[in-house]
């Protein structure tokens, strides 16, 4: 019989960890959509930094998992798709943060690591 406490300790090292990138790609994707839709139509001051903050992560949880540092690129390029899908009153400058985001990411975890 195995305890609950001997899967806390033997937790998988990160490189043993398998993350499904299109998961990641899809809550950016969502959390831009939805999340920025929704301080934009509540006209939240911030909403920018908000977003940026979590594009952050997403890009860096990207970069971490991917070997091919593209993705960064795609996923930006999915994300603003589903953006103008779901919440198409947002501004343009919403899709100018995400492509310098994007751009910004790649370039910095590809060639700076």
């Amino acid at each position: 019989m195995r305890f609950i406490t001997e899967d806390l300790f033997n937790s998988p090292k990160p490189d043993e960890v398998k993350i499904d990138l299109k998961r990641i790609t899809a809550l950016w994707a969502f959390s831009e959509a939805a999340f920025g839709g929704i301080l934009h139509i509540l006209k939240i001051p911030l909403t920018g930094l908000f977003l940026s903050v979590a594009a952050v992560i997403f890009i860096s949880l990207l970069a971490y998992y991917s070997e091919d540092k593209k993705i960064i690129l795609k996923s930006a390029l999915l994300a603003a798709l589903v953006k103008a899908v779901v919440s198409p009153y947002s501004p343009l400058n919403s899709y100018f943060a995400i492509a310098v985001q994007a751009f910004l990411g790649y370039y910095l975890y590809t060639y700076i690591k």
